[in-house]
């Protein structure tokens, strides 16, 4: 495994909106998938147009890496985002972890996240729906 590719992808994803697109073929293999809970995408391009959406309702964030753990070709990277949306004009967080498939470059990288917390709740209309139903269902544990 090449830890210098990790590296690069850390230091790529500090800081929000992405920097140039094109930096992401020096740690993503042309054939990259990428799957997250709102979305799956394969291949260099695709993944450029997700990541190009991604900043376009972005005015700031960043990647907190907290932990990682390395076993054979695969790296696990336990993270906090923080993020400041356009639409809506709101700050948000979320915790999770993102597992990296890595030979000399990311063939496989796949997060997981509370998609809900993300984005859904940060919905005008939905938003409000969610947190009362988590609420209900707190009542209940």
């Amino acid at each position: 495994m090449n830890l210098d590719t990790i590296d690069k992808f850390k230091k790529y994803f500090d800081s929000l909106p992405l920097s140039e697109v094109s930096q992401l073929e020096e740690f993503y293999a042309a054939d990259i998938q990428f799957k997250d809970p709102v979305r799956s995408v394969k291949g260099m391009e695709g993944i450029k147009v997700y990541y190009e959406m991604f900043n376009a309702n972005l005015v700031q964030g960043g990647y907190k890496f907290t932990q990682q753990s390395i076993l054979h070709d695969k790296a696990y990277l336990s993270w906090e985002l923080e993020l400041e949306f356009k639409t809506p004009a709101k700050r948000t967080s979320v915790s999770g972890i993102t597992v990296l498939l890595v030979g000399d470059k990311i063939i496989s990288h796949r997060n997981y996240y509370d998609a809900g917390a993300l984005y859904y709740e940060n919905l005008p209309l939905v938003g409000p729906v969610i947190r009362l139903i988590k609420k209900q269902i707190c009542r209940y544990c």
